[in-house]
């Protein structure tokens, strides 16, 4: 009969736990770039599918798991990915705000590098959602201006800003955001 050495066994213990992180990883990666809610993994039918028909996919936790302990480490590389591919490009700002369903203001502040894709389109990317107390030139400028340091973009390769006709938007471009984003103009629409 073959003992197991302390090391064998931790080492086997390594390699299944990398194995196991791997298949979540990209289980979770796979049903958020299809947008099927991570819930989904609970249903019987994907259960017994994930345990009878894929590799390591008993290894799979619930839903709630996932979204715990693979959402953020996917959120985080997904975010990672969009700040590199935003370092030195010509980009938009494009500003939409709203209210949800208990009258919070919602702003969603999205980008688009100035550059067309494979397909001739430019894309627009969320950059954050933000929830404020009130809808002002204020309020809005500063939620801008955090949310472009902490994509790391550089003031002077922001070129446009794309908002609405609201009074308070043409505020926050005249009173505040011209004067950081020096090579920028303000695009209103309809």
């Amino acid at each position: 009969k073959t003992q197991r050495t302390v090391q064998g066994t931790m080492r086997r213990a390594t390699v299944i736990s990398a194995e196991k992180m791997d298949v979540c990883s990209e289980w979770v990666s796979m049903l958020t770039a299809v947008n099927i809610p991570l819930s989904k993994t609970d249903h019987p039918c994907v259960r017994e599918f994930l345990q009878t028909r894929v590799k390591n996919g008993g290894a799979i936790p619930g839903g709630k798991q996932l979204q715990e302990a693979y959402l953020p480490l996917l959120y985080d590389q997904e975010r990672k990915k969009l700040m590199e591919s935003l370092a030195g490009q010509d980009l938009a700002i494009i500003l939409d705000e709203m209210s949800d369903d208990i009258g919070q203001y919602v702003l969603n502040i999205l980008v688009s590098v100035l550059k067309p894709n494979s397909d001739g389109k430019l894309e627009a990317k969320l950059l954050d959602t933000v929830f404020l107390n009130k809808t002002n030139h204020s309020t809005v400028a500063q939620a801008i201006v955090q949310t472009v340091n902490a994509y790391g973009i550089e003031f002077d390769r922001v070129i446009c800003f794309d908002t609405d006709n609201a009074s308070y938007m043409k505020k926050a471009y005249d009173d505040v955001l011209a004067a950081l984003f020096p090579n920028s103009l303000h695009v209103t629409c309809m």
